[in-house]
């Protein structure tokens, strides 16, 4: 059996980019596969062992120790340990916008899911101190831990393809700015984000970037967020253990009224209706 060897938890407002909980694993013998699929960013790192980790559908890759495995935003992961080699790990939870700037500025998006660590000493010491920083369960350690997560988030990108290299002054390619507004609204989509924080995140002019993105996109910002959240809550609503408020909630809405209406409009019919239907077609 798994045994969790520690795990705190922030008391932090959501609000500021910070650390959520961070935890310490030992799976001495054989598990079975773990599905996740949170709303804030998911990092694992392998001490000893291996394993293996995938996308929802994809193939499963190998990660042996000094690797990180990656999971962002709403999206589903699946890893188990290698009953041959048994794994340790340590994981952190964290969000925020700031965060979401710094990895894609160094390279790192939601298409990555695994990377090798090349100072490994650096992010064991780093993670140990995380989590010492939350065990003593005052504010001053809650402080701590924050900095110590944007050690490890500079340290991750550099990690990343060609390094971690500051952000300089450049002149904005729209082509590009509306790919980097793509992946912010599906790893964000859960907070509740807005057209505006859209527009704030790419840093072009709202009417000239609704314009430009309506263009490319056919559609506006505004309606190509509620299909993200329709996308999101199609995989949730697919699954068991989550009621439909818990679901509306999950992937940003402030009720379930506009996720029953965006569902009735796509499917003519209830979620409930139309999860018998894809059960039905699963059993054939």
């Amino acid at each position: 059996m798994a045994k969790v060897e520690s795990v705190t938890y922030s008391r932090l407002g959501s609000g500021l980019p910070q650390l959520l909980l961070a935890g310490r694993l030992t799976v001495p013998e054989a598990s079975n596969r773990i599905t996740r699929q949170p709303d804030y960013f998911l990092f694992h790192y392998v001490l000893e062992g291996s394993g293996f980790v995938g996308r929802f559908g994809r193939k499963m890759e190998r990660v042996e120790a000094g690797k990180w495995f990656l999971c962002f935003p709403n999206q589903v992961i699946q890893y188990m340990g290698d009953p041959r080699d048994p794994w340790r790990y340590r994981w952190l939870g964290f969000r925020g916008g700031e965060v979401t700037r710094l990895l894609l500025a160094g390279g790192i998006d939601e298409e990555r899911l695994i990377f090798e660590d090349p100072n490994r000493d650096r992010s064991e010491l780093i993670m140990a101190a995380l989590q010492g920083s939350l065990d003593r369960r005052d504010w001053s350690g809650e402080i701590e831990a924050g900095r110590k997560l944007f050690d490890l988030l500079e340290h991750l990108t550099q990690c990343g393809e060609g390094g971690f290299q500051p952000s300089l002054p450049t002149k904005k390619n729209p082509e590009e700015e509306i790919d980097r507004a793509i992946r912010f609204m599906v790893m964000n989509i859960s907070s509740g984000i807005r057209v505006e924080d859209v527009v704030q995140f790419v840093g072009l002019e709202r009417s000239y970037f609704s314009k430009l993105f309506s263009q490319r996109m056919g559609h506006s910002i505004r309606e190509h967020l509620g299909q993200v959240r329709m996308g999101q809550a199609e995989v949730l609503i697919r699954q068991d253990g989550l009621n439909i408020e818990e679901i509306a909630r999950t992937v940003g809405f402030e009720d379930i009224r506009p996720l029953l209406r965006l569902f009735r409009k796509k499917y003519g019919k209830t979620p409930s209706q139309q999860k018998l239907i894809w059960r039905e077609k699963e059993q054939k």
